[in-house]
């Protein structure tokens, strides 16, 4: 009995049995809701999300970036010990862009605001890849306990995209993310400045920490975890490695940037919990490390920032 009523349970949750193929084993469908306490079985409640409805969601909060002209890219010598050279040389040469003032979120949209999206159905639930030997990794935030206040991660470019439609909001593109991470346009490596410190990033942790937990770290305009924690999805598509512009384009990004379709690869900007966004921190320049990632990939180091216009 205990083995027919397994079978028939997780059937019957993936849509796999009908009523009358309950009564072909003895059993009622009314009765599967006594079942579980006697069989020992947990069964989940789907009409509640695994956030704890008592705790309030934080609010996005905004901050207003004022508009200006800065130098895009990386205007000094690559080091010599980078990890990746390609993710600053990619931003070599540097050019001269002007943004328009936008507000951006002071933090990396967390797990709780994520899991309003799922639960009023805009948004799917995080579906990272499986790893080489299976499974999914503790650093993917979705469904771990205490993590709520955790940047969401694991989350494809369309989730991201999904999510910033539900609060009206977008993607940043890559000239926002970048002046905005060089405190308006400023010629530093980091948002604080030149000099690495550990101090003032999420770092070699094993996973993320809890949003705004160094900051020390902020922007001057008080962005939180611009460098660490997570690096950020852009709406721009990778364009062959390279800045390329033959001038401004109306919304300040280099022309050639952005084509209105859905990119196979995606820009992501940034330093993450890994590093560059994947290594080291100290051997990156976070400011203009520039990473593509195909649209459909959920890596546990990268999560969503997002602006209005």
């Amino acid at each position: 009995m205990k083995k027919s009523f397994i079978v028939a349970a997780v059937l019957c949750m993936t849509g796999g049995l009908y009523a009358q193929e309950f009564e072909s084993l003895g059993m009622k469908a009314a009765a599967l809701k006594d079942m579980p306490a006697a069989e020992g079985i947990a069964m989940p409640d789907a009409s509640k999300s695994y956030i704890d409805p008592s705790i309030p969601v934080k609010p996005i909060e905004w901050v207003t970036i004022t508009g200006g002209r800065f130098t895009m890219g990386y205007t000094g010598k690559v080091p010599e010990n980078i990890w990746d050279r390609d993710s600053v040389t990619s931003a070599i040469p540097a050019v001269p862009v002007e943004l328009k003032t936008f507000e951006m979120s002071k933090t990396a949209v967390t797990v709780a605001q994520y899991a309003q999206c799922v639960a009023q159905g805009a948004c799917t639930t995080p579906v990272p890849r499986k790893g080489l030997f299976g499974g999914t990794s503790d650093k993917c935030n979705w469904r771990q306990e205490g993590r709520e206040d955790h940047p969401i991660n694991c989350i494809t470019f369309f989730q991201a995209k999904s999510y910033a439609q539900f609060v009206g909001a977008k993607l940043p593109n890559e000239a926002q993310w970048e002046y905005a991470a060089k405190s308006r346009g400023k010629d530093i490596k980091y948002p604080w400045g030149n000099d690495y410190d550990s101090d003032k990033l999420v770092l070699h942790g094993g996973h993320t920490q809890p949003v705004c937990s160094k900051p020390l770290g902020n922007t001057e305009q008080g962005l939180c975890d611009i460098a660490g924690n997570v690096a950020q999805w852009t709406r721009d598509e990778w364009t062959g490695g390279h800045l390329k512009s033959d001038g401004i384009s109306d919304d300040g990004r280099p022309q050639g940037y952005y084509h209105n379709t859905l990119p196979n690869l995606v820009l992501v900007r940034g330093v993450s919990f890994g590093g560059c966004p994947y290594r080291g921190g100290h051997r990156c320049v976070a400011n203009v490390s520039r990473q593509q990632v195909y649209s459909d990939g959920a890596q546990p180091y990268v999560g969503i920032r997002l602006v209005r216009e």
